[in-house]
């Protein structure tokens, strides 16, 4: 039998191994765990990187002002120049330069050719720059990337064909507009223009033309006053909205004077009428002139009066009187 010295010897010993024993477990557990982890991220391959690059070459073209003239030029001796610096040295490429409707296929611009490792293309088009406007002669930039060399029967393209002649900006005197060099002298701000001298004006804004027109007057008389009921029609014909903000009514007969102005809020669109029924003159006078004034300001800012006039004598009256 063993001795309690003994018993407790064995007992501690088997307590340190099943520490161990779970220790080691949990060791286990964890590397399954960090290897499925790892094998569930997402892994960059080559083809995305690959495209990145494409991505970010044609975006810089399209952003730089001096490539884009270059190529809408027929010149790729800058876009060259530019991927040079940034393509690693195990790609190799090639740029075509087609117009928009045509099959831009790999080629070093007089063969086709075929790579026999996996090759990665991506396009832009382009058709304007700040002084040169014709999608009618849109460019197609395509880029053709592979890892790799070209064959060994295949030339690269010459890039640097159709370079542009030396050119020096002509600014002088000039704010704004083409520098002659396929770039600008500057840009005018807010709403100004760029005139063909290259200065910077206000652009004009046409001005409403508004139009007031009296219509179907009736007469009528209650006690001593006269009433002449009538339709009134605000015309606008140049294009250019109309909001009247005041009104007032003036009176030319002795004593001679006008009713305060009056807040209204009538709504003319460009090119509209606005018809009102039934609106009313009235006067203890034989004989009065009224004069009607309308104002407010058009949708370009401009300050808009429209005055019109009804003549009238008993049951007699004149529309649109002078």
């Amino acid at each position: 039998m063993r001795t309690q010295k003994e018993y407790n010897l064995y007992k501690s010993k088997s307590s340190w191994l099943r520490i161990v024993e779970a220790f080691i477990s949990v060791l286990l557990v964890m590397g399954v765990v960090l290897i499925v982890v790892a094998r569930s991220q997402p892994q960059t391959t080559a083809a995305d990187e690959i495209g990145k690059l494409q991505k970010y070459s044609l975006d810089y073209v399209t952003t730089d002002e001096v490539l884009r003239s270059q190529v809408l030029g027929g010149y790729l001796g800058g876009v060259n120049d530019k991927l040079m610096a940034i393509i690693p040295g195990n790609l190799n490429y090639t740029i075509r330069l087609c117009n928009f409707d045509e099959v831009c296929a790999l080629s070093n611009g007089s063969k086709s050719f075929v790579i026999s490792s996996e090759v990665y293309s991506d396009e832009l088009i382009l058709f304007a720059n700040l002084t040169y406007y014709n999608p009618n002669n849109a460019k197609k930039l395509k880029l053709f990337f592979w890892q790799g060399n070209y064959p060994v029967d295949i030339t690269p393209p010459d890039y640097y064909v159709n370079a542009p002649a030396e050119c020096t900006p002509a600014c002088a005197g000039k704010v704004c507009g083409p520098n002659g060099c396929g770039g600008s002298c500057g840009l005018c701000s807010g709403t100004d223009v760029c005139n063909a001298n290259g200065a910077c004006i206000s652009q004009t804004l046409p001005t409403a033309v508004l139009d007031l027109r009296f219509s179907g007057t009736v007469y009528s008389k209650v006690g001593i006053y006269t009433h002449y009921t009538h339709n009134r029609t605000f015309i606008e014909t140049n294009g250019v909205g109309v909001t009247l903000t005041q009104g007032q009514v003036c009176y030319l007969t002795d004593p001679k004077g006008c009713d305060a102005k009056g807040a209204v809020s009538y709504r003319i669109n460009a090119n509209s009428n606005l018809i009102q029924i039934n609106k009313n003159f009235d006067t203890s006078y034989a004989t009065e002139k009224f004069t009607l004034t309308y104002w407010g300001t058009d949708d370009n800012g401009h300050a808009i009066t429209v005055v019109q006039k009804m003549c009238v004598s008993g049951t007699t009256f004149t529309e649109n009187c002078v």
